[in-house]
């Protein structure tokens, strides 16, 4: 498995972090890509899915795209109340 890390940039110019997963050394048209993000405070890209389902997804035949996303490192103990 090749594994790239890359920094893209968002529309109003802040930079993340994603990881790129491929399999080593195909020499033909790309495979399908899945993108990961993560769905909640208690998971960034460093823990949850984003660890070990891009491995089973290229074995499966896919590329695979794991997105560090905005406001990733923020979490609440006590989340802030009446705001909605």
């Amino acid at each position: 498995m090749y594994l790239e890390l890359i920094t893209y940039t968002a529309e109003d110019g802040l930079e993340l972090d994603a990881a790129l997963y491929r399999q080593r050394g195909k020499g033909h048209a790309p495979d399908p890509l899945i993108i990961l993000t993560h769905g909640a405070s208690w998971m960034n890209f460093y823990t949850g899915p984003q660890r070990f389902l891009p491995r089973y997804l290229v074995l499966a035949g896919y590329d695979c795209l794991a997105i560090n996303s905005r406001d990733r490192d923020i979490g609440y103990l006590h989340p802030p109340t009446g705001t909605c």
